[in-house]
């Protein structure tokens, strides 16, 4: 039997004031990971999975080893030197399985699966393990593919996760990521408590741009991005601009239809993924179990607050949350969970639908 690959990580992590444990702790997260799901099969190989690791010793002149640390190396320099250079911690890690590229898939059926085998395993780790992984992009998101020919979805690289309990940690700026694919919530810096949301509203940003520069190395070829499209508002000039072009995009359909869908490679044959990008954006913006100020990417206007006030009195989840909250961001992070499921049953039924169209192509081949 073949030896099995591993993929080494070697990596210098900011530590803490004190002591040697490194404040952005990725070897911590993938062991509660391990320890929370490794029983799980239904999730096996689709998240890195903790093979070894921990931090690298380096042999004392005086006693035993010590921590590769960065106060190790200065250790001869002087003071003000020492001092001006903030203490990371050297540690490697050995994961499995090993990924592709996101962008090796072969269809959009393939895109569909992966991610929503990558959606699934991101929810596991959120309520299971109480970790937000807050850095979704193409390089987090792989793929591997079985003997049968069948792709799973892998997620990878949980450095800048943050446990949910404490998700504004003083060591751990808000700002995660790169800024196409963050969340608004994210690029503005806001004060709304961050939430698996904001890893979901990357999601679609990821799809979006997948779509608009073609979903493989094949597809991509030939296709050249116009400066002017609406969607490389969401790559250039500031956190705070791009925000702004994502709130304006995403706040209507038919803008949203218009100026990112429709302006996709190949749009006929990237139809199936218009639809699943769609269908996630309705639930995560504009989800009807929300009332209209829980709706949208837009403060909702105070001179409407009859038909506010009115509209809280009924059904909807966000009914005993106070009028003045008109932020639709943060009365949604209150029910982040239920949003969650609404978010994940429309994914799985896609990426089981893509499932059976990649199986019916294989058999009539």
């Amino acid at each position: 039997q073949p030896a099995q690959k591993v993929l080494i990580k070697d990596a210098w992590a900011y530590a803490a004031a004190t002591g040697s444990k490194a404040a952005r702790d990725e070897l911590s997260n993938l062991r509660a990971i391990r320890d929370k799901l490794d029983a799980d099969d239904a999730l096996a190989g689709t998240y890195s999975h903790l093979e070894a690791g921990g931090i690298v010793q380096q042999k004392g002149k005086r006693r035993g080893t010590l921590n590769d640390t960065t106060e190790l190396i200065l250790a001869n320099f002087m003071a003000s030197v020492r001092d001006n250079v903030k203490k990371r911690v050297h540690w490697r890690v050995a994961t499995t399985p090993v990924g592709e590229d996101l962008q090796k898939v072969r269809s959009v059926d393939e895109l569909i699966v992966v991610v929503g085998d990558v959606m699934a395993a991101h929810t596991a780790i959120v309520r299971r393990c109480d970790i937000l992984h807050r850095d979704l992009s193409t390089n987090k998101i792989m793929f591997c593919r079985d003997d049968d020919g069948m792709v799973r979805g892998l997620l990878i690289d949980f450095n800048n996760a943050v446990l949910q309990a404490n998700p504004h940690d003083e060591q751990r700026p808000d700002r995660t990521g790169i800024y196409p694919y963050m969340s608004i919530g994210n690029l503005e810096q806001s004060s709304v408590k961050r939430t698996a949301l904001d890893d979901w509203e990357s999601l679609i940003y990821i799809l979006c741009w997948l779509g608009t520069i073609g979903i493989n190395r094949d597809d991509q070829t030939n296709v050249k991005i116009r400066s002017d499209l609406t969607i490389c508002h969401w790559r250039d000039g500031s956190a705070t601009n791009i925000a702004k072009a994502k709130r304006r995009t995403l706040q209507h359909s038919d803008l949203f239809g218009n100026e990112i869908l429709a302006c996709f490679a190949h749009p006929l044959l990237y139809a199936n993924l218009a639809r699943l990008i769609l269908e996630l954006r309705s639930q995560l913006f504009y989800n009807e179990r929300l009332s209209s100020l829980a709706q949208g990417c837009i403060d909702f206007d105070p001179m409407y607050s009859s038909i506010r006030n009115a509209e809280l009195r009924t059904h909807y989840l966000d009914c005993n949350i106070d009028t003045t909250v008109v932020d639709p961001f943060a009365r949604r992070a209150e029910f982040a969970d239920a949003i969650v499921d609404d978010l994940l049953n429309v994914i799985q039924e896609h990426r089981n639908n893509a499932l059976n169209r990649i199986k019916d192509f294989q058999l009539s081949k």
